[in-house]
């Protein structure tokens, strides 16, 4: 057992964390796993964005009541969650011929893998932007659904004589969806994608007030960090990185592909980038040796990180509390295919036995206090005892009688017959 002072620093550590679910691993087995519901923070996102596919199965480490290394098994929770995705895709001139055929598939495969993102949470909107008519066409870009939004890759317009004004479309796209963002009841999750195969290029001709220069690119990359979103930018072609970098800012992330893309190259950036949207977890951890004897005698707290390239990111903590009497209960058994409709709420809750036989055991002692102590502590009274005993002239009836004293004897009596002696 840990000690009080060190029990309630650990409690101030992890403040309002929730409470630790304990699950049996599988359907019919005692071995107990810890299941922990989080939402990712920023510094955790960026390592998810950058995990590889194969390091994202295995990459959630844990530690609780000594053991440490631990490895979970985590699964995406969408339930609760609302997602905006604004696409502005570049139609100027330089995007004719395969660069736009391949930007127009990849955006549909990227869609469709949005699927895995519940529809009634997901909404997402595509905008063309060359170097005319910037801001009406991202403003009139529509969210809907990702079915929806997939017929709207084949309406967009095709590459014209325009030139690239990359700086205003980053900052008015940022500001569209920060706008939508502010419409969700729940807080959506923001994500700005730019496509574009050319630097910030904009001349005579173009829309007024167009953002330029060095003084331009700090303005836009000023907008988009002040809209909270999170932004992916892909580069066609030999494209300043260093500005591309500025653009996106800290909540960003930069990708070059090759001039002339193929599909592959393209649909990478933002099969990566889909995960800013997987920022809801449940991971559920096999506690190894740790029975449910040893997680009913002391409380610890489980720690959960994602680690990627061997650095290890903090991303959820729980508080494991054993109950006052019995062993520790299974909330449910742990689903093979970690069932989908388990909400984060859910794979948070505490188990009802635990906080039921901490109840009974209260109103037990109560009981035993009010019931039990006083016949112990105080017996009952002696019996009451008969006043005729004390020769109390009351008179008593029944079966009194025979504790009363026999009254004088008169001269008739046999005794007052008998002959005198003289």
């Amino acid at each position: 057992m840990i000690g009080v002072g060190l029990a309630f620093a650990v409690l101030q550590a992890v403040g309002g964390a929730q409470p630790m679910t304990l699950v049996r691993c599988a359907a019919g087995s005692n071995a107990p796993c810890g299941s922990i519901a989080f939402r990712l923070g920023g510094a955790a996102t960026r390592q998810l964005v950058g995990l590889d596919s194969a390091a994202l199965a295995d990459g959630w480490r844990a530690s609780v009541l000594g053991a440490t290394d631990l490895i979970g098994v985590g699964r995406v929770a969408t339930a609760g969650a609302d997602y905006r995705v604004l696409v502005v895709l570049d139609v100027s001139g330089s995007m004719k011929g395969a660069k736009i055929g391949a930007a127009r598939l990849v955006l549909r495969q990227f869609l469709g893998a949005l699927d895995s993102v519940s529809a009634r949470s997901l909404r997402v909107a595509i905008a063309p932007f060359g170097s005319i008519d910037v801001a009406g066409r991202i403003e009139d870009a529509e969210f809907s659904p990702p079915d929806s939004a997939r017929v709207r890759i084949g309406q967009l317009p095709a590459p014209s004589r325009e030139n690239t004004a990359l700086y205003s479309a980053a900052a008015l796209g940022a500001q569209r969806l920060a706008a939508e963002i502010e419409q969700s009841a729940r807080g959506a999750t923001g994500l700005l994608v730019i496509i574009t195969d050319g630097d910030n290029d904009v001349a005579v001709g173009d829309d007024p007030d167009l953002l330029t220069g060095a003084d331009g690119l700090a303005e836009a990359a000023g907008t988009v960090s002040a809209s909270g979103v999170w932004t992916g930018i892909v580069g066609i072609g030999s494209l300043s990185r260093r500005a591309l970098e500025t653009l996106a800012g800290d909540r960003g992330f930069v990708y070059s592909v090759p001039a002339n893309p193929s599909a592959f190259e393209l649909i990478d950036p933002l099969t990566r980038l889909r995960r800013v949207l997987l920022d809801r977890w449940i991971v559920q951890v096999p506690l190894g040796s740790l029975g449910r004897v040893e997680l009913g005698r002391q409380w610890g707290v489980l720690a959960v990180d994602l680690v990627g390239g061997g650095v290890p990111t903090p991303v959820g903590a729980a508080v494991w509390r054993p109950p006052f009497v019995a062993l520790p209960a299974f909330e449910r058994a742990a689903s093979p295919a970690f069932d989908a409709g388990d909400d984060l709420a859910e794979a948070g809750g505490a188990s009802v036995l635990t906080v039921l036989l901490p109840i009974a055991f209260v109103i037990l002692i109560l009981v035993q206090v009010w019931v039990v102590l006083p016949r112990v502590l105080w017996p009952a009274a002696s019996a009451p005892i008969d006043p005729v005993t004390l020769g109390s002239p009351i008179v008593a009836t029944g079966p009194l009688q025979s504790h009363r004293e026999a009254p004088p004897r008169k001269p008739t009596e046999v005794t007052a017959n008998k002959g005198r002696r003289g």
